[in-house]
């Protein structure tokens, strides 16, 4: 059975990225123009009561531009930092889950701090943005990279939010004329 969360009335909705440490935490993306609310996020995703979503579109000079959204991803490690693709290019943010508040035009809202990412991609239609959650234990080597699909231009790839492992290194030392040590690291 399907069952309505929420109702972002006469527009399109274009795009849900769940959490994937907290199903509770959504960032949903509107298409249509017309609207400065593009981007709006949930921390109760998953209640029994009201579900509710707060638009985190930024103010002043870290506002998003008005054009439409298409999807999100919040990255995997820390849900702070999301990336969406929009009409215009793609756009980034670390505190996507602040609560701290902004006067903009006047009206309070969340202070979201939204950038530009798109340098070497250009400003161009970007229609879909996923990263590689597997790790190497699941047989990839590219987790935490971001892949771009802008329109007609192919497919980008950018390792901004790649961590770095953590390496356990073991050292054993054996007897003999070298006095060989040996390091194993294990990722």
């Amino acid at each position: 059975m399907h069952q309505k969360i929420f109702d972002f009335g006469n527009r399109a909705d274009t795009g849900i990225a769940i959490d994937p440490n907290n199903d509770d935490n959504v960032i949903v993306t509107l298409g249509n123009y017309g609207s400065l609310e593009h981007v709006q996020q949930s921390i109760n995703a998953t209640s029994t009561n009201v579900v509710q979503f707060t638009q985190i579109s930024g103010a002043g000079s870290n506002k998003l531009p008005n054009s439409p959204f298409y999807e999100a991803v919040i990255d995997f490690r820390d849900n702070n930092k999301v990336i969406i693709d929009t009409e215009l290019s793609v756009y980034a943010t670390d505190n996507a889950f602040n609560t701290a508040i902004a006067s903009d035009d006047g009206q309070s809202v969340i202070d979201v701090q939204w950038t530009e990412e798109n340098t070497g991609l250009g400003r161009s239609p970007v229609m879909a943005v996923k990263q590689m959650t597997f790790g190497r234990d699941q047989g990839a080597i590219n987790q935490g990279k971001v892949y771009i699909g802008p329109h007609g231009r192919g497919i980008y790839e950018t390792d901004q939010l790649v961590g770095i492992y953590s390496n356990q290194v073991i050292s054993e030392t054996k007897s003999g004329k070298s006095g060989l040590v040996i390091f194993l690291i294990q990722l």
